[in-house]
């Protein structure tokens, strides 16, 4: 979307939520989520490895393309980064850290163990 008015981002997140069951989306450089307020089989280990070392703009919206880019950034040229998560009570805003959080303890860690991973990630929640 170049041009970013209401009901243009209202029918985009139509679109992509109630049509295709898709909860990321982009508004400009922004990566929108909506809490689908379930377990979605988005999150696993294999999706992790579809957006390692990927390029953002081939790879469908995910919590995982901006954490990606992050990631090169910070590991490739050095440039610290951040990723601002907002949102209303209840957004999803928590989860969505936690998962970016375990993105890169996976893609970053020395070793995957899954232990060490959700050691993170119960961590981030404290």
């Amino acid at each position: 979307m170049s041009y970013l008015n209401e009901p243009e981002v209202l029918y985009n997140l139509q679109v992509r939520f109630a049509d295709r069951n898709c909860i990321y989306t982009y508004c400009g450089i922004v990566l929108v989520a909506i809490n689908p307020y379930d377990d979605l089989p988005i999150y696993g280990n294999e999706i992790v490895q579809a957006y390692n070392g990927q390029d953002s703009n081939n790879l469908d919206p995910h919590i995982y393309a901006v954490a990606e880019e992050a990631f090169k950034q910070m590991s490739r040229f050095e440039q610290n980064q951040s990723i601002i998560v907002s949102g209303e009570s209840g957004a999803g805003k928590t989860v969505s850290a936690k998962y970016a959080m375990r993105y890169f303890a996976i893609v970053g860690g020395s070793s995957h163990d899954e232990t060490q991973v959700r050691y993170m990630e119960l961590s981030a929640l404290h």
